[in-house]
């Protein structure tokens, strides 16, 4: 206890609260330094850093762009492609369609002939 009455403590006080001081006082100083080198550094100006973004976002809108009218070319050419299946497919299915009734047509008439030919042996015996 010898040690702390010694200490001068009202010095002592005054001493660490001027370090305490200068210490403030730096830091101050640094962030003053700092926020001045943020305000009046070397930044481009707005407008060319909102020029550049525009030209950014109109080259992504020019790229969006290209990719959907692609996108709606193929599928144009598939619709017009299928399309053109779907009317051969029905043309088709008419022509098809227009040879079973005439091949029916032939059949019933071949058939009428047959039952006409045993009716006839049926009559005559």
């Amino acid at each position: 206890m010898m040690f702390a009455a010694d200490i001068q403590w009202p010095q002592t006080m005054t001493t660490v609260a001027g370090l305490v001081g200068l210490l403030t006082i730096g830091v101050l100083g640094l962030t003053f330094w700092s926020l001045c080198k943020k305000l009046f550094g070397l930044t481009p100006p707005m407008g060319e850093e909102m020029d550049k973004r525009d030209k950014k976002l109109r080259q992504m809108i020019f790229a969006s762009e290209t990719n959907l009218k692609a996108a709606i070319d193929r599928a144009e050419k598939r619709t017009d492609r299928l399309e053109d299946l779907y009317r051969e497919m029905e043309q088709d299915r008419a022509r098809k369609w227009s040879v079973l009734q005439n091949q029916l047509h032939d059949l019933d008439k071949k058939i009428a002939i047959v039952i006409d030919q045993l009716s006839r042996k049926d009559q005559n015996p």
